[in-house]
């Protein structure tokens, strides 16, 4: 290869029929020795640039990956300490119990032997405390409380034909209804009747319970209305 006329430090680069027409018939450019010289270096270069940006990118990936790992070996722990599960289908309570255990003040639920005959008694309402009272007045129904102990009475006299109890009783659905002179559900009153009846030297049972909040009941002078559901005992 020799030079190019009038240019230092040049080359040029035939095709492969030894003229300087490449295969395609295109003439290939001339670059001067130095320009490729500073071409390769700026080649190199960018190749070092490159190889830098790909070493970070790895530490970062590598970073994220052991950080990873980290949490989940951090939770391993607690999935190994959860019970397995047994093939064995448990076998089916004999008695009543209830979860959280007899002690619990609300028991979180009730379990049932296989075969017990039930009873559920729809929402039961608060009787008349004061017939001399006019309707629609605070004094004919009571507060929440009086009406709440009138209800708990009934659904023992509902369930004393059967021969059941309150004694009997495993769970409670409990419907509240604001009280206008309160301005606002009285639970508290709730409560107090409720441990008038449940929980006592004569009455230590303590049923599972639910209690719900509503806007009204099926009469505005109501203020609670309770389902009950019974178990027959052995």
């Amino acid at each position: 290869m020799g030079g190019v006329p009038g240019v230092p430090n040049s080359s040029t680069r035939t095709g492969e029929l030894g003229g300087p027409d490449g295969p395609s018939g295109v003439r290939e450019l001339n670059i001067p020795f130095d320009a490729q010289t500073k071409l390769a270096g700026h080649v190199r270069m960018v190749g070092s640039r490159r190889e830098r940006g790909s070493g970070a990118l790895r530490r970062w990936i590598y970073c994220c990956l052991t950080a990873a790992v980290g949490v989940l070996l951090l939770a391993c722990p607690a999935r190994a300490q959860t019970p397995p599960v047994s093939d064995t289908p448990p076998a089916p309570p004999d008695t009543i119990s209830f979860i959280g255990g007899p002690g619990a003040a609300i028991p979180a639920g009730v379990i049932l032997p296989a075969g017990k005959a039930v009873v559920w008694l729809g929402a039961t309402s608060p009787p008349v405390f004061n017939e001399r009272a006019e309707p629609g007045t605070r004094e004919r129904y009571g507060d929440t409380k009086i009406q709440a102990g009138g209800v708990l009475r009934r659904i023992d006299e509902q369930l004393r034909p059967l021969g059941l109890s309150l004694a009997d009783v495993v769970y409670l659905r409990v419907y509240l209804a604001p009280d206008p002179a309160l301005g606002g559900i009285d639970r508290t009153g709730w409560q107090q009747a409720y441990l008038e009846q449940f929980g006592t030297l004569a009455n230590p049972n303590r049923p599972a319970m639910a209690v719900l909040g509503v806007a009204a009941l099926g009469d505005p002078d109501w203020l609670i209305e309770v389902e009950a559901f019974a178990v027959f005992p052995d």
